[in-house]
């Protein structure tokens, strides 16, 4: 399997990839949204045996209070063709696309994600650490948005985290 940056002609794959992975065609449509408002910091695909199997997309968010200073991307979506789930596709995505948001100089990578998944790439619950956003209203910890400092010297301290104006469609 390879990874490397989205092609034009890699267009068509990744939506059919995104479309695949998901219940609805929404997070396949947000791709699109995003690349064409140039918000796709960083997009991947995942060859395996000459097919795109897998996507990676990370766009820039925006923070408001103490860490505004802070250069934070978000990871989403991360899609990979249903019948080969479970196979180390979607983990080298999210490895690659984390090392690449790091090289450009990001600080903080959010997600939505797996409780289960996401912790085993250094996600930590982003609520208990001061961070909130549309997805977090109301009561509890909302454990499914986490945080991933890109660097050992970042220092967390919260502040409310926007995604892209693309996201309020999905």
């Amino acid at each position: 399997m390879t990874v490397r940056p989205e092609k034009p002609q890699d267009i068509a794959a990744i939506y059919a990839v995104n479309a695949a992975a998901f219940p609805t065609e929404a997070e396949a449509e947000l791709v699109d949204a995003l690349r064409d408002q140039g918000a796709l910091a960083v997009s991947l695909v995942a060859e395996h045996e000459g097919q795109i199997v897998g996507h990676i997309a990370f766009s820039p968010m925006t923070m408001e209070g103490a860490d505004s200073h802070l250069k934070a991307i978000g990871l989403a979506p991360v899609a990979v063709l249903p019948d080969i789930q479970r196979q180390g596709f979607g983990g080298q995505l999210v490895l690659a696309g984390i090392d690449a948001c790091r090289k450009l100089g990001y600080d903080l990578v959010f997600l939505l994600g797996h409780t289960e998944y996401y912790p085993r790439f250094g996600f930590v619950p982003a609520v208990p650490l001061g961070y909130q956003s549309v997805y977090t209203e109301g009561e509890g910890d909302h454990p499914y948005f986490m945080v991933l400092p890109l660097h050992e010297e970042t220092k967390m301290q919260g502040g409310f985290v926007r995604y892209h104006p693309a996201f309020d469609d999905l």
